[in-house]
């Protein structure tokens, strides 16, 4: 809060830069996380939406296999971010945290394809070092996912990266 103070000039102890703050409908809050994408990327999902906007559920079931991945830090080396936001405001660029892959986690991955799931795959972290084309083709495309899409005939649009 006294940086804020600084950069505007003023002096002000914390204590009035929170009242001031809250008076304004302001207040510390932790900040959102949530996966960083980078303006290209936002451009291609934007592109793709467009592409599909008109499909059916049944398009969706036919074509489109999902697929995502989590990481979990299992060291609890978290730690929390506070921002000063207004209520309504918790997803607006300025207050959010992005999430970016740690070392002492797992990494799990799974698909979906129309009401079908693929087989869930669990890396440790310090044994894959990070997610390369290599280690992904060896890991998910080989074993788990060519053998779903030839299983699921109509599952021939794959969507990954978006």
């Amino acid at each position: 809060m006294t940086q804020i103070a600084e950069a505007a000039g003023i002096q002000a102890s914390e204590a009035a830069m929170r009242a001031a703050f809250k008076k304004e409908g302001d207040s510390r809050r932790s900040a959102r996380k949530k996966p960083f994408l980078t303006q290209l990327r936002k451009e291609r999902r934007l592109q793709w939406c467009h592409e599909v906007r008109h499909w059916t559920a049944e398009d969706w079931e036919k074509w489109v296999l999902f697929t995502d991945e989590a990481y979990i830090c299992l060291l609890g080396l978290r730690g929390r971010i506070r921002v000063t936001r207004m209520a309504g405001e918790e997803y607006h660029p300025d207050c959010i945290a992005p999430k970016f892959n740690k070392a002492g986690s797992i990494i799990i991955w799974g698909g979906i394809s129309g009401g079908k799931k693929t087989l869930l795959v669990i890396w440790d972290w310090n044994d894959l070092a990070n997610i390369t084309a290599e280690t992904y083709v060896r890991h998910v495309l080989v074993p788990i996912m060519w053998p779903f899409i030839q299983e699921e005939s109509e599952a021939l649009r794959v969507e990954i990266g978006i």
